[in-house]
Order: structure tokens, then C-alpha cells, then sequence
């Protein structure tokens, strides 16, 4: 269950208007992440990012998730379309690369970048990238490349 000073700020954010500018093309990753941390006004650290289709809502969108939140960025236009609280996992306080520099690693290696997420895989912290039909296990102190595997 969210704390009372995450709802109040869920509350604040909730109340703030949509940003009006529009971006032209499709926005990428690292715009993504920027454009949800200015809408919740915080530099909030990301532990995941990923590319989803919501037919649902007819939208395509990167996922953040960063503190205790998750913010969906429209991959057309850079609108946060989505807003929930949602308690970032114990294991994204434990020592690890920043996600710039696991998000620079992770694009050397998978060109066509799906998803970025900090978790723990076979008792070990990773950064897992997916993306053009790869899996890749990066060591989430170090960035060395653990796995590589096709999807």
C-alpha cells in the first residue's frame, strides 16, 4: 500500500496540467524518461522502461517506472497519458549502475531497444535489455555482459 506522502503526491501531480508541447516523430527512450521525471517535477531514479502497445487505449507508449511511480509517455506526441503509484521493489535500493549508464550500455549491445529493467535473476542484481529478438543480462554493478540469448 502507497504511503500517505506518495498519495499527496500522486494528489499534486494528478492536479498539474498535461505538458502542451508536442514532439514531432516518435519519442525516444532517454526523452521519455526525462519528460516523466519534469512531470512529476522530481529526478526521480528509473528502474524499468519499456516499449508497450495498449490496443486498449490505442496508444504505444514507453513505460516508466521510477520511485514510486509508473508514467506512461505516448511514443508520438511525449503526453503522459498514465499515472499510478506503484512501490518501486526492494531490491532497486541495493548498489547499482544509474540507469543512464546501464541505458548506454544496454544500447551498444541492442540496437533496437524494447525494454530496460533492474531485477534480480538466479540470486543475482541484473539489468535485463530486450530488444530485437535478444535478451541481454548485464551485471548490474559492473555493466559486464553475464547473458545473451535470443528471444
Amino acid at each position: 500500500m502507497p504511503s500517505l506522502a506518495a498519495l499527496l503526491l500522486l494528489g499534486a501531480v494528478l492536479a498539474q496540467p498535461l505538458p502542451s508541447t508536442l514532439l514531432e516523430g516518435r519519442i525516444g527512450l532517454e526523452q521519455a524518461v526525462l519528460l516523466a521525471q519534469r512531470y512529476l517535477s522530481l529526478p526521480l531514479e528509473p528502474y524499468k522502461a519499456e516499449f508497450k502497445r495498449k490496443p486498449r487505449e490505442a496508444l504505444q507508449v514507453w513505460e516508466i517506472r521510477l520511485g514510486g511511480f509508473e508514467v506512461w509517455v505516448d511514443t508520438q506526441n511525449g503526453q503522459v497519458t498514465y499515472l499510478r503509484a506503484r512501490p518501486a521493489p526492494p531490491h532497486t535500493r541495493q548498489p547499482h549502475l544509474p540507469f543512464r549508464r546501464a541505458l548506454a550500455l544496454a544500447q551498444s549491445l541492442v540496437p533496437s531497444l524494447e525494454e530496460l529493467e533492474l531485477k534480480l535473476k538466479e540470486g543475482r542484481l541484473i539489468w535485463e535489455v530486450k530488444g530485437a529478438g535478444q535478451e541481454v543480462w548485464l551485471d548490474a554493478r559492473t555493466g559486464q555482459v553475464l547473458r545473451i540469448m535470443n528471444r
